[in-house]
């Protein structure tokens, strides 16, 4: 919702986040177009060449971007500090529409 009014249609949200399969080297699921993040249930994530990222976490009512390059064998640390960044953020009180 942007001002009241719905952006996307009414269960996308819930739909992007139905694991349509599962990355065996990372352990996220891919639904929809948007990589699911385990450790942060409510997230979607993009992920673009060489570390860019987009995270977006309806519960902390926050996005996160990294525009950053990192190689592909960093990708593991990247992951680890994105994570302690977003741990940070105040949980809660976020708007769930779906």
């Amino acid at each position: 919702m942007v001002g009241g009014q719905r952006v996307l249609t009414e269960g996308w949200v819930g739909h992007a986040r139905g694991p349509g399969s599962i990355d065996p080297d990372s352990g996220l699921g891919y639904g929809a177009h948007w990589w699911l993040w385990p450790a942060f249930p409510d997230a979607l994530v993009a992920q673009g060449y060489d570390g860019q990222l987009v995270i977006v976490l309806p519960s902390r009512r926050a996005t996160v971007v990294h525009l950053g390059q990192w190689s592909a064998a960093m990708r593991e640390s990247l992951m680890g500090v994105m994570a302690d960044l977003v741990a940070m953020l105040p949980a809660g009180g976020g708007e769930r529409h779906g």
